[in-house]
């Protein structure tokens, strides 16, 4: 099985404060031991690299690359476009680094797309079988 993760999955799996820390943190836990295998879009290195850790967390961009099993996937061309129909569809509802993470997954033939940003969950159910972690 093949999720596609949106970057809130990785923010709380590295800021434990965050009110579902525990549950990202196994779910990555279960990645890197291949209990799954998982892809991410690329444009997931710019939103995470501002998030503040103390100096015993590694840097958002060497944890991501050291996770086994997961795969970043560049915003090329035919993803692009795929955000942009999505976008058209969708309007407001959905900002366009969503739809890069939603057409990332769809054209990656995930098997499901997790992520914990509401709004997002209610536009990816409509495209892909979809869950949040909360």
């Amino acid at each position: 099985m093949t999720l596609a993760l949106d970057t809130n999955i990785f923010i709380s799996s590295l800021v434990s404060y965050e009110k579902d820390s525990k549950l990202a943190v196994n779910l990555i836990r279960d990645i890197i031991n291949g209990k799954y295998k998982a892809i991410a879009s690329s444009v997931v290195y710019g939103e995470i690299i501002s998030i503040p850790l103390n100096s015993t967390k590694p840097s958002p961009m060497s944890f991501i690359s050291r996770i086994n099993n997961l795969n970043t996937v560049p915003a090329d061309d035919d993803i692009c476009l795929k955000a942009a129909e999505i976008r058209k569809n969708e309007g407001s509802k959905v900002k366009l680094i969503d739809t890069l993470h939603l057409a990332t997954a769809l054209l990656a033939n995930a098997d499901s797309f997790i992520t914990n940003d509401k709004r997002l969950l209610k536009v990816a159910k409509k495209y892909i079988s979809c869950r949040s972690l909360i």
